[in-house]
């Protein structure tokens, strides 16, 4: 008889088999399956390494517009801080241009992510509307040749031109040339003669359009820098024309076919004409620094007012506009801000200017303005209320300010200050005038655009900083031209703060017109009364008030 033994039996053993196999085919398909271990891992990696790549890109190109003086985004500097966080272009990414946008691809990863304008950073570089628009500026200079310009003597540094009865004192075009009446005067004014300052414009300036479409193109709108639109008619998928440039600023172009459109916009700062950018920066960068309000968003703002509504609010308070209420109670909402943007700009269209000679600013490439704040050059004290306004003006360093002066008078001595000599014309500074001259110091480094928004680094107020401050505010308020170096730029004397200054612009508000000061003065604060500020006051003469004296070269 047989003993019992420990054992497995073949059906137990098979048993066995089948179990294992069917754990080791769930563990693989855990493992391997559409949703599987191994996939999910791999699908986290390639989100986390897609949102370590955009983030690069949108670092670059946060990068880039701070290379700006305008906060653009150029190829040149998004291709430098790409080059330093990716590695060299064409060998680990590459960078194209579709319209405004860029397209960046890595190369290892072959991902591609898109840069607009405003920096934004999108995923994936396919552009799916089909259409391409590029916007371009450009310019053609002409070199001038003394013998076929009578009214010019001679041709100094890159082509600025010394009109006859001035002399060459020195500087160069990009950090200002500078001429006076008087033979043998230096940059320093030792023979005190009138000085002036060339602000260069580059001539022939157009903003060419190209577009090419997969679509029949079916219009094409142009959106102006204030806000105004114009419709180009456009049919087929191809459009090449030019942009009338009136104004400084952005233009916006929106190509539209039966299925779909796309945008582009360029900004354009190079103008001899008033810049509605800049006024639009300045004012709501200002409003937001002096309102008593601040809220980040409608409902915090609805919240602490007490009320379920704008309407409500606005009924309350009587008032048309969200807008308006804000600047009626001086209040600041982050969320408004682009609606405030749009008000400045509808409120840039009443400021009106006048007697700009754009022909001589084309024809020559430029014009002057005075080195110096206007000068009376009769007075051996400063100027008061009962001083008479019939002085001698001058433009040049240590003399008394010619305050107290009324906009028709600053209008009258800067259109005689010159009247003798036939190959120029004398007139009080245009806004177009300011606006280039603060540009051209952008452009070439002198200044940021901060600036135009905050100048108390640069200028004479009562909260100036840095060696800006030495000497600065109301207790120097007896003051002359050309005091202080550090408030200097492009050899160019005291265009932010020390004294308002007359412009020949005007502020058209219902029934009334205004006359227009820039810059701020010695009681402002600089961040409030920049140099890019425009300001409506009634034409009568004050303390803080004076003005500069504009040349053109007769055509």
């Amino acid at each position: 008889m047989l003993k019992n033994k420990n054992g497995i039996t073949l059906i137990a053993l098979v048993v066995t088999i089948v179990v294992l196999l069917i754990l080791a085919g769930v563990s693989i398909s855990m493992l391997t399956g559409e949703n599987g271990i191994i996939k999910q891992a791999q699908e986290a990696k390639e989100k986390t390494d897609i949102g370590r790549e955009r983030e690069i890109v949108g670092l670059a190109a946060v990068g880039a517009a701070g290379r700006n003086s305008y906060g653009e985004i150029t190829e040149a500097n998004l291709e430098i801080e790409l080059n330093e966080m990716i590695g060299p272009r064409d060998e680990d990414y590459t960078l194209a241009k579709d319209g405004e946008n860029f397209i960046v691809t890595y190369t290892d990863s072959n991902r591609s992510y898109t840069v607009d304008e405003n920096g934004n950073v999108t995923e994936g570089g396919k552009d799916e509307t089909g259409i391409a628009i590029k916007l371009t500026l450009t310019h053609e200079n002409k070199t001038l040749n003394v013998s076929e310009l009578p009214n010019v003597k001679e041709v100094v540094d890159d082509n600025v031109p010394i009109p006859e009865g001035f002399y060459y004192v020195g500087g160069t075009k990009d950090e200002g040339v500078v001429i006076s009446d008087m033979d043998g005067d230096d940059l320093n004014n030792s023979k005190h003669g009138n000085q002036f300052v060339w602000i260069p414009v580059n001539q022939n300036q157009k903003l060419t359009l190209e577009v090419t479409s997969k679509e029949d193109i079916t219009e094409i709108v142009v959106t102006q820098p204030d806000g105004s639109k114009s419709t180009i008619s456009a049919s087929g998928k191809t459009y090449n024309g030019e942009i009338t440039m009136t104004k400084n600023g952005v233009y916006e172009v929106e190509v539209k076919t039966a299925t779909t459109s796309k945008k582009a916009s360029k900004r354009v700062s190079s103008l001899y004409a008033q810049d509605v950018k800049a006024f639009t920066t300045v004012m709501v960068a200002t409003f937001e620094v002096a309102a008593h309000e601040k809220y980040n968003t409608v409902s915090e703002l609805l919240e602490v007012k007490g009320v379920d509504s704008i309407e409500t609010l606005l009924s309350t308070g009587g008032y048309p506009s969200i807008e308006i209420y804000m600047m009626s109670e001086m209040i600041y909402v982050e969320e408004l801000k682009e609606e405030f943007e749009g008000l400045m700009k509808s409120m840039m269209a009443e400021f009106e200017d006048h007697n700009q000679n754009i022909e001589s600013v084309n024809k020559y490439g430029g014009y002057y303005i005075g080195r110096y704040e206007a000068g009376d050059g009769t007075t051996t004290a400063p100027r008061t209320s009962s001083t008479s306004d019939t002085n001698t003006l001058v433009s040049k360093k240590g003399a008394y300010v010619y305050n107290y002066i009324t906009n028709d008078s600053a209008k009258s001595l800067s259109s005689g200050m010159c009247s003798g000599n036939g190959a120029i014309t004398s007139q009080l500074i245009t806004g177009a005038g300011w606006d280039r001259a603060l540009n051209w110091i952008i452009e070439t480094g002198e200044k940021t655009e901060e600036v135009l928004f905050d100048s108390r680094s640069w200028g004479n107020y009562y909260n100036s900083t840095g060696n800006a401050a030495t000497n600065a505010g109301p207790e120097n308020m007896n003051f002359t031209t050309g005091r202080s170096e550090y408030w200097k730029a492009n050899n160019i004397y005291d265009l932010a703060g020390n004294t308002w200054e007359w412009t020949q612009e005007t502020y058209q508000n219902n029934d009334s017109t205004y006359s227009v000061v820039r810059g701020g003065y010695y009681n402002n604060e600089g961040d409030f009364y920049p140099a890019g500020r425009r300001s409506n006051d009634s034409p009568d003469d004050q303390n803080g008030a004076s003005f500069r004296t504009q040349l053109y070269i007769n055509v």
